[in-house]
C-alpha cells in the first residue's frame, strides 16, 4: 500500500441468500491495521463473530508471511503482514502444517533474528486469508460487517466468474 494512493469506497448489496457466493473473495485477504506487538489471538477474536472457543478449535492452520504458526500469543510486528487461517486440511500436508501437531517438526522454520521494533505509532497493516471452511462459516458475518478489499482482489474476483 502507498500512502499517495487514495482509496476508493465501494458498497455492494447482495441479498441474504447470496452472501455465500462472495465468501471466495475472502481467501484473497481483507485488510487491517493493528497496533505494533498485538498477540495473534487478539487479532483473530477482534473479527466478528469469533470467540477463544472458536479459534482454539476451529482453525487448525495459520500461516504468518508463508510460516507456520502454532501460538496465538506471537507479537505482530513489522510494516505489513500476510496471515492466512483454514480449518483442517487433508492429507500429510495437513498433518504437518496443523497447529501444535505432532508432525509439526517436519516444518520448515524461520531463523530468529532480532526484529526490528517499529514505533507504536506506526500501525502494522495485516492482509488476512480465510480459507476453506472458515471462510464459509465466517465470511457471511464478516462481509455483512463490512471488511476492507483490495482493489486488484475485487477485480480478480469478477474476472474469473460468472455473472451471478
Amino acid at each position: 500500500m502507498n500512502a499517495n494512493h487514495s482509496h476508493i469506497a465501494i458498497s455492494l448489496t447482495v441479498s441474504n441468500n447470496s452472501t455465500e457466493k462472495f465468501t471466495s473473495l475472502l481467501q484473497g485477504g481483507i485488510l487491517l491495521e493493528t497496533p505494533q506487538q498485538t498477540p495473534l489471538g487478539e487479532l483473530l477474536t477482534a473479527l466478528p463473530d469469533f470467540d477463544d472457543t472458536y479459534i482454539i478449535q476451529r482453525i487448525q492452520t495459520i500461516f504468518i508471511d508463508g510460516l507456520p504458526a502454532d501460538d496465538l500469543k506471537q507479537l505482530l510486528s513489522g510494516r505489513e503482514t500476510v496471515i492466512a487461517i483454514s480449518a483442517a486440511m487433508p492429507g500429510l500436508a495437513g498433518a504437518i502444517f496443523r497447529k501444535n501437531g505432532v508432525h509439526a517438526p517436519l516444518r520448515t522454520r524461520k531463523e530468529s533474528s532480532p526484529e526490528k521494533v517499529l514505533s507504536t505509532a506506526t500501525p502494522l497493516r495485516v492482509r488476512l486469508k480465510l480459507f476453506n471452511m472458515i471462510a464459509a462459516e465466517k465470511g457471511a458475518v464478516i462481509l455483512q460487517t463490512g471488511c476492507t478489499i483490495s482493489g486488484q482482489a475485487l477485480e480478480k474476483f469478477f474476472l474469473y466468474r460468472q455473472p451471478l
